[in-house]
């Protein structure tokens, strides 16, 4: 929750205001300032940063999370031979997925049933349970990113519609996804429906391949 927790050696990015990014690091930290490598440009020369000005840092996570900050330059110095950068610590981080908006397409035969939440006994967890509603039904998933999906359905659902679809991403195991149901086009022409729907459960294995995908599909694109 806080820039405190870093140490040095971990590997961040400077974000200027053009959404730029370069790559830095944590030299050292104290419990009133934190000291990064000073940012460089493609060519190796070192990015100038004003005392006083606002930057944004950004820390890569587990599972493809980032954390996002907003810090401000105290001073640039050179420490062991090389220029750094002083700013202030951070208490605010926010976790967001830094590929959740990137969908993969993919074209994988799928089942689609209703289903209702019904509130879990165990209310410490907050435990939902998620019962079917009815026959199953085919389907087709068209893309996902690591918060939603898009499906074309043969049958129309309403907004907010709660659906359990089964398919095998990998080709072997079959995968569980519980999702809701955010927006509903027709395809008049092909009398089929497309439906985006966000993640509300997936299975650890679900998830993790799901983002490991995205993860390396986004990253082939920006290496080509």
């Amino acid at each position: 929750t806080s820039t405190l927790a870093l140490r040095a050696g971990q590997k961040l990015q400077y974000i200027d205001p053009a959404g730029k990014k370069y790559s830095a690091s944590v030299v050292d930290s104290s419990t009133s300032e934190l000291t990064i490598t000073a940012p460089k440009d493609k060519d190796g020369s070192d990015v100038m940063l004003q005392s006083l000005t606002k930057i944004n840092l950004m820390v890569e996570g587990k599972n493809d999370v980032a954390l996002s900050c907003s810090v401000r330059v105290i001073r640039t110095q050179i420490k062991r031979d090389e220029p750094t950068v002083v700013v202030t610590h951070s208490n605010r981080f926010t976790a967001f997925l830094k590929h959740e908006y990137v969908y993969l397409p993919v074209k994988i035969p799928c089942q689609i049933q209703d289903v209702t939440a019904i509130p879990g006994s165990d209310r410490k967890h907050d435990d939902v349970l998620y019962e079917a509603q009815g026959p199953a039904n085919n389907g087709v998933m068209l893309s996902y990113s690591g918060t939603s999906c898009n499906i074309v359905a043969k049958n129309s659902v309403n907004p907010h519609q709660l659906l359990r679809i089964e398919t095998k991403l990998d080709e072997r195991d079959i995968d569980q996804m519980i999702v809701m149901v955010m927006n509903v086009m027709e395809n008049r022409k092909g009398q089929v429906f497309l439906l985006h729907a966000n993640f509300v459960k997936l299975t650890e294995k679900t998830k993790n391949y799901i983002l490991s995908h995205v993860y390396s599909f986004v990253e082939g694109k920006e290496n080509i």
